[in-house]
């Protein structure tokens, strides 16, 4: 009976390791991923931004057809 408590105790605590393991693997995960988000977030800014300006371009070019059209 002894000898089966100290195999399992063995074995739980090779789980516990490697459960350990895989929380310092998840922890060394987060900055990658926040620094993803936050490339993927100033790649939507400037996509925004080049939106606006285009809006803008296109704004101005339907006001110089309109000119034209009128005269």
């Amino acid at each position: 009976m002894v000898r089966f408590l100290e195999q399992q105790n063995k074995l739980l605590e090779t789980k516990w390791s490697f459960l350990q393991e895989q929380k310092g693997a998840r922890s060394n995960l987060e900055p990658l991923f926040e620094n993803y988000i936050t490339n993927l977030q100033r790649q939507l800014d400037i996509a925004n931004s080049e939106r606006a300006r285009f809006e803008a371009e296109r704004n101005q070019l339907q006001d110089v057809l309109e000119g034209f059209k009128k005269k």
